[in-house]
């Protein structure tokens, strides 16, 4: 183990062996760490590790420097900067024994704040043990972080973070969009989209996009339309699942069908058109029903809406009642549905006209009905 008269060896041999423009980083950790200012000298190792030039050598920079004063330092940012430094490793299985080392001796050491800390190093333990192939155990221990992390009032964002997106990368896994699609988003509620790469960004957003389609639980895409991520693909070769969202998501049937040339790029989404069909059918019945007044609509609208023929009508709209997009009624008989209720959801700009224009219209028709009762209407008398 090093000294602490190693110390400016060691910063001087990884100085001369960095990016020249990193030079000034060393220089302040040399003065800092002399000065015993911790707190100032985390704030140094932060800005040093999310600088990219860092890259080669983070993981000498913990191994050598900052292990000499981990327990002088925020142990939540000791971690942090931990996952840096494996996170240049290419082994999984070499990051968790740096994990479940740090995890022993943080569990000896007394006097110091480290209950989030514990929690915070038994997440990436999971995230590593799937990354090794171990996903039943990952499971198990993800599982018990949760009920750790209902009972704290308090929770730091770093462990939320940590938590939902380990939790994303076990669903991608096992191909489960909807929970994938869930805790993906969760993830991004944590955080600002500047601290991912641009090619993480586009990478996720990708994910994210491919599992609004698939996931057979997930009709309401608005949230994912309405955050910045997805304009990462915006002139990328995945552009086209932006409107193909937005198809979906507004019931167009007219811009789905022009854009299902497109499904080729994709295996996945290929493999998946029946389902993809279905779900827009549900859609363009959600917003039928929405962009509609009145609350009883005939078959014959619905089958005209979805190009669905009148024998297959019904059977839709019990799939969109047993998916709770709507609540209502289907009078066989008379062939048609009484809905009295529609899934909230996020809508867009052209929605919001046509809520607008139809909130005009209403209001004209209670202005006529005004004057009509005013010109016509006979005085009543109550004794």
């Amino acid at each position: 183990m090093s000294t602490i008269n190693d110390i400016p060896v060691i910063l001087s041999t990884l100085r001369t062996e960095s990016d020249p423009q990193l030079s000034p980083f060393f220089y302040s950790f040399e003065d800092l760490y002399g000065r015993k200012l911790w707190h100032q000298l985390t704030k140094v190792l932060d800005d040093f590790f999310k600088t990219p030039l860092s890259k080669p050598v983070r993981t000498r920079l913990y191994n050598q420097f900052i292990s000499q004063f981990k327990y002088n330092i925020n142990q939540i940012k000791l971690i942090e900067f931990l996952l840096y430094a494996t996170n240049e490793l290419q082994d999984p299985q070499e990051s968790l024994t740096y994990l479940e080392d740090l995890l022993e001796d943080l569990s000896k050491k007394e006097n110091i704040d480290k209950s989030q800390a514990l929690l915070f190093i038994q997440i990436e333990i999971a995230r590593n043990k799937l990354r090794a192939g171990d996903d039943v155990e990952s499971k198990e221990i993800l599982d018990e972080i949760d009920s750790k992390l209902e009972k704290i009032d308090s929770v730091d964002l770093k462990l939320n973070q940590s938590y939902f997106s380990t939790n994303a990368e076990y669903y991608k896994t096992k191909h489960d969009y909807n929970n994938f699609y869930y805790q993906a988003l969760l993830f991004l509620s944590t955080i600002e989209l500047d601290e991912l790469e641009t090619y993480e960004q586009q990478k996720l957003a990708y994910e994210l996009s491919v599992s609004a389609l698939l996931a057979d639980k997930i009709y309401n895409f608005g949230e994912l339309l309405t955050h910045p991520i997805l304009q990462t693909l915006q002139s990328t070769e995945h552009e086209w699942l932006i409107k193909l969202l937005n198809s979906l998501n507004s019931g167009d049937l007219n811009k789905f069908s022009e854009l299902l040339s497109n499904l080729s790029k994709s295996t996945i989404l290929k493999e998946s058109e029946p389902f993809l069909r279905q779900k827009i059918c549900l859609m363009t019945l959600v917003e039928l029903v929405f962009s509609k007044s009145i609350r009883t609509i005939s078959f014959k609208d619905v089958s005209i809406a979805t190009r669905l023929s009148l024998n297959e009508v019904e059977h839709l709209v019990m799939k969109a009642l047993s998916l709770g997009l709507l609540k209502g009624s289907i009078d066989q008989v008379e062939q048609t549905i009484t809905i009295n209720w529609v899934q909230p959801r996020i809508v867009n700009t052209t929605q919001i006209e046509n809520m607008k224009e139809r909130l005009v219209e209403w209001d004209s028709n209670v202005a006529k009905l005004g004057q009509f009762m005013e010109e016509n209407g006979k005085e009543i008398w109550v004794d």
